[in-house]
């Protein structure tokens, strides 16, 4: 049992609504799907997240899966 949470993370099942902006909300629900979690990002359609867009040498939104509207 302790091997299969550890393979899918404590989080596994929870999903996450990410309306967050700039640093420490991203931060945080990166953490958050490194956990197991599943992160459902909400942006400003056309212009996306200010994190990803000013800063793209950061790995914050590593692993984030764009939905179409």
């Amino acid at each position: 049992m302790l091997e299969d949470l550890n393979e899918r993370g404590p989080l596994q099942g929870l999903k996450v609504l990410d309306i967050s902006n700039v640093i420490a909300g991203p931060f945080a629900t990166a953490m958050l799907g490194d956990f197991g979690a599943e992160i459902v990002k909400v942006e400003m359609p056309g212009t996306g997240d200010t994190l990803r867009r000013d800063c793209r040498h950061l790995p914050l939104t590593a692993g984030a899966q764009p939905v179409d509207p």
